[in-house]
């Protein structure tokens, strides 16, 4: 893979986590669980958005 080639895939995948993690609140699933995947997201967003920077 290319630099910045899969961009389209990795953004995809952050999207169905994000809607993974609406649900979850929806459904008031184990608030701990809520939190930490959020943590995660938003390390991954932040390591995209850097990455696109470069």
């Amino acid at each position: 893979m290319t630099e910045k080639e899969g961009i389209g895939d990795h953004s995809y995948e952050l999207f169905l986590k994000i809607q993974r993690l609406k649900l979850l609140f929806e459904k008031n699933i184990n608030l701990k669980s809520i939190y930490k995947e959020k943590k995660q997201i938003l390390r991954e967003k932040q390591t995209m958005i850097n990455w696109l920077k470069q």
